[in-house]
C-alpha cells in the first residue's frame, strides 16, 4: 500500500499515473502506428530496450600434466565481458585429487573452484549468477594440482558489453 500512496503523491510531479488494485493498466497494440501481433511483430524502443550486445560461445578442451591451464575465452575486445553461464568437467581415473579452478584472466582471481577426486566422473554446473570476467580479459580454467589423467572440461556463456 505504502507504493500504492507513494505513486499517488507523484502523480502530480510525473502526470497522471494509472493506479488501481483490480483494473490492468491499458496496453496498446500498436508500435508507431503499426499493429503489433506474433506475425507482425514490431522492434522494441525506448527505455526497454536492453543497453548491452551480446554474442554465445562455446568452448571446450582438457588440462592435464603438461598443461595446467586452458583459455575457456579470449579476451572479447574494449568494454565487453566475458560471462561464464555453464561448466561440465568429465575425468577419468585421476593419480592424485585435483582442484580445477576458474580464473578471471590468465594466472588471474580464482572465481569458482571445484575439488575432485581420484575416482574421477562427469559433473554439469550452470551458474546463476553468472560467472563475470573483469573488463576485456580471458577466462581460464586451470588445474592446480599436477595429477596423471586427463581433466575434460566443456564451457558456454555470452559475451556483453
Amino acid at each position: 500500500m505504502a507504493l500504492l500512496h507513494w505513486l499517488k503523491s507523484v502523480s502530480g510531479i510525473l502526470g497522471p499515473v494509472p493506479v488501481s488494485l483490480t483494473e490492468p493498466i491499458p496496453v496498446s497494440s500498436t508500435v508507431a502506428g503499426a499493429a503489433v501481433s506474433s506475425t507482425n511483430p514490431q522492434p522494441i524502443t525506448g527505455a526497454v530496450q536492453p543497453l548491452v550486445t551480446s554474442s554465445d560461445w562455446t568452448a571446450s578442451g582438457d588440462v592435464q600434466n603438461g598443461a595446467l591451464t586452458d583459455t575457456m575465452k579470449a579476451a572479447p575486445g574494449a568494454s565487453l565481458y566475458a560471462v561464464l553461464t555453464y561448466l561440465s568437467i568429465s575425468a577419468g581415473t585421476l593419480g592424485a585429487a585435483a582442484t580445477v579452478s576458474v580464473k578471471d584472466g590468465a594466472a588471474g582471481t580464482v572465481k569458482w573452484q571445484l575439488r575432485l577426486q581420484t575416482t574421477g566422473g562427469t559433473q554439469h554446473f550452470r551458474f546463476d549468477p553468472p560467472i563475470c570476467a573483469t573488463v576485456n580479459t580471458l577466462l581460464e580454467i586451470a588445474t592446480t594440482d599436477p595429477t596423471s589423467g586427463l581433466i575434460y572440461w566443456a564451457a558456454g556463456g555470452t559475451v556483453v558489453g
